[in-house]
């Protein structure tokens, strides 16, 4: 069995005082990928915020690769954590490289100047992320699945052992959320990157996730493969709908339609 990447134990989070997050526990192997699902404001997001060191637990113990989480400084984490936001802008016309060579700060800083290593990690992150083509493209000539798959570049850049995704696929067409869930996919099985991806999309977090684990108002309500997690059952706990279930064609995973008049519980 791989070591721990994280182990997460009864950890709250709150905003204004107000928890969002109430006694979550998570243990991620190295080498996993698991889709966090759930309904808007169950906290997924902000799991992936404490889990980055963005926000700080108000209790519980986070631990990333045996340490606690507050133990590292901002810059070793970033070394081992690598985060692709929901929404990213960007204030000037930068080119692709420029942006992805951004991810290479946590080893050189605002001033370093890059090194033979630096350039060769950016140059495999655009390699990775399959928009080596594109490297003198500026960001803002770019299609939104390209510019996606930047943001994933710059992160690959950090050369983590942890990415972590939120909703990497909204806002995008068919193809591309398709062409990035395979990505992630590959990024996993080839170079063995733990990934913990948010996701709204249950039938493609079910076809390229091994494990899914939903969330409902800030607790864990299930954390198992696909054909544990995506029931009937299951689904009208988490969402308060009926869905019927069915085993897609081609990989026989569970995959989710409204059931016909589907009213809400």
């Amino acid at each position: 069995m791989s070591p721990l990447m994280l182990d997460v134990r009864g950890l709250h989070a709150a905003y204004d005082g107000a928890d969002v997050l109430q006694g979550v526990d998570l243990a991620l192997r190295t080498g996993e990928m698991i889709s966090l699902l759930g309904p808007n404001g169950s906290g997924k997001s902000t799991l992936l915020r404490v889990l980055a060191g963005l926000l700080p637990a108000r209790l519980g113990k986070v631990q990333l690769l045996g340490r606690d989480l507050r133990a590292y400084a901002p810059r070793e984490r970033a070394r081992l954590v690598g985060l692709v936001p929901q929404y990213a802008t960007l204030p000037f016309a930068f080119s692709v490289y420029d942006v992805v060579a951004m991810g290479r700060h946590p080893y050189v800083g605002l001033l370093g100047a890059p090194g033979a290593h630096d350039r060769e990690a950016v140059g495999l992150a655009l390699e990775m992320a399959d928009i080596a083509h594109l490297r003198e493209r500026l960001v803002t000539e770019l299609s939104g699945g390209e510019f996606q798959r930047v943001l994933i570049a710059r992160a690959l850049a950090q050369e983590p052992r942890l990415l972590l995704l939120d909703e990497p696929t909204a806002h995008l067409d068919l193809n591309h959320q398709v062409d990035i869930a395979a990505l992630m996919r590959r990024l996993n099985g080839e170079q063995g990157l733990t990934v913990l991806w948010v996701s709204h999309d249950m039938n493609l977090s079910s076809e390229y996730c091994d494990r899914l684990m939903m969330l409902k108002e800030g607790r864990v309500i299930a954390d198992g493969s696909p054909a544990e997690t995506v029931t009937t059952p299951q689904l009208r706990e988490v969402y308060g709908m009926d869905f019927a279930v069915a085993p897609s064609p081609v990989s026989g995973r569970p995959q989710v339609v409204l059931s016909r008049g589907g009213d809400s519980l």
